[in-house]
C-alpha cells in the first residue's frame, strides 16, 4: 500500500510559522548549539589521539630504553583449525575491520552457508587477521566480547607468547598506519586488492618489543584508554542526540502555542 500525497494539497496546506524575528533568534540559537556541540566532539577526538600517541611513543620510543626487535615468530605460536563444520550448526564468526579498527563481532552462520569444512575458534587474547586484508591494517587482538567465537582458514589465529610480548602490547602497535605499509610489502600478489599475507612471512616480520616493566605501564595506559573512550561513546550518544532533541522540544512548544491560538 502507497500513500501518496498530490502536490497542489501539499502546496497548499498551511503551517503555523513564528515571526521572522523569532525565527532568526532561533536560528541563532540552534547554529549556537551546534557548534557548541562541534567543540565537544573536536575535544574528544583531541584526547584520544592524545592519549593513542601517548601509548605507541612508549612502544617506538620508551624512555630510557631502545626496545629490541624481534621476530614474531618469538612471539606468537599459530594455531591450526579446530572445530570440524556441522552442516546443521549456527557459527558465530568474528571479523577485522580494516584501519586498525581491531576485531568484532560478525555474523552468525549455518555450516550450510559456506564451503570451508573447519574453522579456527578465537579466545580472548589471541591475535588474527585475515590474509587478504592484513596490508590495509585489519589486524589485532581478539576482545573479551568476541571469545569463543570462530574465523574461518583465512585468519589464521596466533596465541600470544604473554612471557615475551603482552597482547595489548601487539594490538596497539598494529593500529599504527605507519606500519602498514611493510605488511603490504610483504603481501603477496600482483593485484592489489587480492594481495595476501601469508603467515610464514609475517612469523618472520620483526617489532620492536620493550621491556616487560614498560609493557605492564602500557598495559595500565591501555585499560585506562578503553575506559576514556567508553566514557566519550555515551558523551558522543547524548551530544548526537541533543540538537534533534532540542529541535522537537522547540518545535512542540510552536505546536501548544498555535493550538492555544485557535
Amino acid at each position: 500500500n502507497r500513500v501518496r500525497i498530490k502536490e497542489d494539497r501539499f502546496l497548499a496546506k498551511q503551517i503555523a510559522l513564528p515571526p521572522l524575528a523569532e525565527q532568526q533568534t532561533l536560528v541563532a540559537r540552534l547554529d549556537a548549539l551546534a557548534e557548541k556541540t562541534r567543540q565537544l566532539e573536536a575535544h574528544l577526538d583531541a584526547a584520544e589521539r592524545d592519549i593513542e600517541s601517548l601509548l605507541r611513543a612508549y612502544i617506538f620510543h620508551p624512555p630510557g630504553e631502545q626496545p629490541q626487535k624481534r621476530p614474531m615468530s618469538g612471539l606468537l605460536f599459530q594455531r591450526q583449525p579446530d572445530v570440524a563444520v556441522d552442516m546443521a550448526t549456527q557459527y558465530r564468526f568474528a571479523g577485522v575491520y580494516s584501519f586498525g579498527r581491531g576485531v568484532f563481532a560478525s555474523a552468525m552462520k549455518s555450516g550450510s552457508e559456506f564451503a570451508y569444512d573447519r574453522l579456527s575458534t578465537v579466545r580472548a587474547g589471541d591475535f588474527t587477521y585475515p590474509k587478504l586484508m592484513a596490508w590495509e591494517g585489519a589486524l589485532g587482538v581478539v576482545p573479551d566480547e568476541c571469545d569463543g567465537m570462530v574465523v574461518s582458514p583465512e585468519f589464521p589465529v596466533f596465541s600470544v607468547n604473554t612471557a615475551v610480548v603482552l597482547p595489548e602490547i601487539l594490538d596497539i602497535y598494529f593500529r599504527t598506519p605507519e606500519i602498514w605499509p611493510a605488511l603490504a610489502e610483504l603481501s603477496g600478489g600482483t593485484n592489489l586488492r587480492r594481495r595476501r599475507l601469508q603467515p610464514s612471512v609475517f612469523l618472520n616480520y620483526e617489532m620492536p618489543v620493550p621491556l616487560m616493566a614498560t609493557q605492564l605501564k602500557l598495559r595500565e595506559i591501555a585499560k585506562y584508554a578503553k575506559e576514556l573512550k567508553a566514557k566519550h561513546a555515551a558523551l558522543r550518544a547524548a551530544n548526537a542526540a541533543l540538537l534533534p532533541a532540542t529541535l522537537e522540544r522547540v518545535f512542540a512548544q510552536e505546536s501548544k502555542g498555535d493550538d492555544r491560538g485557535r
